[in-house]
């Protein structure tokens, strides 16, 4: 049985790829079901993948297939370096699940705001700010102000759900973002 034919992708955009999406080439290979030489052999240009390869490389990364024959990468800002993260994560290297949902929510942000300037419509401007050496309660008190949301009213949510709820509800009021289906109503 002949061997299955290669396509030439480019490798350097391949290596990006996986980088960008917060992916070990040990991962890759174990998700792709081949060794580690192997991706490494075409992040180097040596090999080439074949085309189930590389959809899978596309699906996996949650890129599209032509991006695999671009001659370069493409230039993405970083993603943000204030946003909140767990103990010991550092800008830069989060997990592959964050980095993406970071994805999406800028795609979306980016398709809401070109919706609403298409539709001629002003967003709102969130210009509420916090600074690290700031104490988390004299923040926390700020946001609860501005969302009209005292702590006695916390007090009174019977879940996180309701609380889930409040929180988005108060956001949406100050017009920052349109309901996303989280939570239960």
């Amino acid at each position: 049985m002949p061997a299955a034919a290669t396509l030439p992708i480019n490798p350097d955009v391949l290596t990006w790829a996986r980088m960008e999406s917060g992916y070990d080439v040990d991962r890759v290979a174990h998700r792709l079901g081949t060794k580690e030489d192997r991706i490494v052999a075409w992040e180097r240009g040596e090999a080439h993948p074949t085309l189930r390869q590389v959809q899978e490389l596309a699906a996996f990364f949650r890129r599209p297939l032509g991006l695999f024959f671009q001659p370069k990468p493409p230039k993405l800002a970083p993603l943000a370096a204030d946003y909140r993260r767990l103990p010991g994560v550092v800008p830069g290297h989060e997990s592959p699940e964050m980095r993406l949902a970071i994805r999406q929510m800028l795609t979306r942000r980016d398709n809401m705001l070109n919706l609403l300037g298409e539709l001629g419509e002003e967003h709102a401007v969130f210009n509420l700010v916090a600074h690290l050496g700031e104490k988390p309660e004299a923040v926390a008190s700020r946001l609860r102000e501005a969302l009209d949301l005292p702590v006695a009213v916390q007090l009174r949510w019977r879940d996180e759900w309701q609380a889930l709820n409040a929180w988005r509800n108060a956001v949406e009021h100050l017009g920052a973002c349109p309901s996303n289906g989280l939570g239960r109503n």
